[in-house]
């Protein structure tokens, strides 16, 4: 449809219990410009506001014109039903329902039998065909019911439909000598206005993530220097938007500073945290990047750097939909709180962990963390396996590598305890949980540590790492308990193992799939990309283990192209600014 149609937008008055009928006010706009008004009036919990409609459509001047029909809810006059279906086929109009609430048609027809009114059967039955026919979106806030007409369409015209509604309703609520009481949901102009100003930053966001990928946020306990040149460079950004962050600063046991910023919008009972964290990981082997990892590259639609994706995306999306929600003017139904974290990469303990127990986040508040994602953003993780890195060092005996009867190779003994570890790990803890991608708990072997420098030198201790990513339903002291009964077997009696727990995270509960914050994060993928995302949970370690442990309901979601700690790890330009557009929805 063009842009310049004719909407017909219809809306009753409040009932008055002294009358048997009740005022039906239709207005007929395009392009802003209200063309004409219908009215007719209907019997209160009648059958004949769907004919009341056709046949005042029909006697209208307009009646080749109109090309949507848009009806505020889905009955008229207390319990009027609406047929939209025959008002579509008998019009040959596209007709669309808009209601704040989520429609449920068994509630309505529970109603209904529980009322005192004549043709509860037939009323029953038009509620039950219209959930067969209509298709539900949500766009911008509403619900809308539609027959005749794509979701794109929907989309276009509903501000309009809106405009439309709220302006038969004031004249048919005027004419029957009461006041507006801005039951018709109103026309949302400012999330527009949101929109088109993160339209806007683009260039800036790119210009930010340019300057942030080179102020290198390693932890100092994988020989970095820590976040604080990444926090000032953030919080002065911050600063220059007008908004007021608060540092949170922790000292750890290298003495290092670690910041955490923490900024809140809105003056709402309830908040809605974007957690991102500012810290990453290494370049790895650098023989393996195409590009330079610690200078931006621009190449097309891509940025490519060490930590584009693992967490610098969530950190620039979040902060430019905070700035775009303080530069609209808007009033959100939640607080935007911000959190921008340190430490995730090895823990949190000096990160979420203390905020956490300074009690910032609230009972009550909701969570999401940007922190995993897929190419088209339709997954939402809801559960994360437990964590468990294990230490495993073996003390042997140096030698002579041409005399190896005069040592005891702790390298040997590192290979053949590998062996022994991961057979018994992967055979006693094998279940499989659909939810969970990979599905199967992991045990990987990964960092190793310098034995020795010569090539003719047994070694007599060698240090390597395990890596757990366990399934929910085991205990994390299982397997340290078997990974250490192992060290101790016979076989291994020639040399010490020590095994040490270098960091762990028992599993959070799993968010509910039908929880708040998810079906608020749905509706708004649903409304600004047209996709019905689904849940999963992952073996990746984020942020939101510390919320849900604390319970509160929490949403692990962005776009990503997964390559995080990846040679040539980088990120989509667009899914900066779209991911923006979804977590600015989820608070208004």
């Amino acid at each position: 449809m063009k842009s310049g149609i004719r909407i017909l937008a219809l809306d009753d008055s409040r009932i008055n219990r002294m009358e048997r009928t009740n005022l039906i006010v239709g207005v007929v706009g395009r392009k802003g410009m209200v063309e004409g008004v219908l009215s007719f009036r209907v019997g209160i919990n009648g059958d004949d506001a769907t004919d009341g409609i056709i046949n005042s459509v029909r006697s209208s001047r307009f009646i080749d014109q109109i090309r949507l029909i848009a009806i505020n809810g889905t009955t008229f006059a207390g319990m009027n039903v609406i047929d939209i279906g025959k008002i579509r086929s008998s019009l040959g109009v596209p007709v669309i329902g808009i209601t704040r609430k989520k429609p449920h048609p068994s509630l309505l027809r529970k109603s209904i039998g529980a009322a005192d009114i004549t043709g509860k059967k037939e009323k029953a039955a038009i509620i039950g065909r219209i959930a067969k026919q209509a298709a539900l979106d949500r766009f911008r806030g509403f619900y809308v019911q539609r027959i005749g007409i794509e979701a794109t369409q929907v989309e276009r015209y509903i501000e309009s439909s809106t405009a439309l509604l709220r302006l038969a309703h004031m004249i048919a609520s005027g004419v029957t000598g009461s006041e507006s009481r801005g039951r018709v949901p109103q026309s949302e102009d400012w999330f527009g206005r949101v929109i088109r100003l993160i339209d806007t930053y683009s260039d800036e966001a790119i210009t930010t993530m340019s300057n942030m990928i080179p102020i290198k946020a390693i932890s100092p306990m994988s020989g970095g220097e820590g976040e604080l040149k990444r926090a000032e460079f953030l919080e002065g950004i911050l600063k220059t938007w007008g908004l007021r962050p608060r540092r949170h600063d922790y000292t750890d046991s290298t003495g290092t500073v670690r910041p955490n910023i923490v900024s809140v919008f809105g003056d709402s009972d309830r908040t809605i945290w974007f957690v991102a964290h500012m810290d990453t990981v290494s370049e790895g082997d650098r023989s393996l990047w195409r590009t330079e990892p610690f200078i931006a590259t621009v190449k097309g639609d891509r940025i490519y750097g060490r930590g584009a994706e693992d967490n610098g995306q969530g950190v620039v999306t979040a902060i430019y939909a905070l700035r775009a929600l303080k530069e609209s003017g808007a009033k959100p139904k939640y607080n935007f709180g911000l959190m921008l974290v340190a430490d995730e990469e090895v823990g949190s303990r000096f990160g979420m962990q203390k905020l956490m127990k300074e009690g910032i986040i609230k009972q009550g508040d909701l969570a999401v963390v940007p922190d995993y994602g897929i190419e088209d953003g339709s997954q939402i993780e809801i559960g994360e396996k437990g964590m468990l890195w294990l230490k495993v060092t073996v003390t042997g005996m140096q030698a002579h590598a041409s005399e190896p009867e005069k040592g005891r190779n702790a390298f040997r003994y590192s290979a053949a305890f590998v062996g022994e570890v991961d057979d018994l790990l992967h055979r006693k803890y094998a279940a499989v949980d659909s939810l969970f991608n990979p599905s199967r708990s992991t045990f990987e072997m990964t960092k190793h540590e310098k034995n020795v420098d010569s090539i003719n030198i047994i070694p007599g201790t060698d240090i390597f790492y395990i890596d757990c990513r366990v399934l929910p339903q085991y205990k994390l002291d299982d397997i340290v308990s078997d990974v250490k009964s192992v060290a101790a077997s016979q076989k291994f009696f020639e040399v010490k193992i020590t095994i040490d727990t270098f960091n762990r995270e028992d599993p959070a509960p799993i968010t509910n799939a039908d929880s708040e914050i998810v079906r608020l994060l749905k509706d708004s993928i649903k409304e600004l990309r047209n996709i019905d995302a689904g849940t999963v949970g992952i073996g990746g370690g984020t942020c939101a283990a510390f919320t849900r442990k604390a319970g509160i309901p929490t949403a692990v979601w962005s776009t990503h192209t997964d390559c995080a700690h990846q040679p040539n790890e980088s990120i989509r330009i667009g899914e900066i600014m779209g991911d923006a557009k979804v977590f600015a929805r989820l608070v208004l």
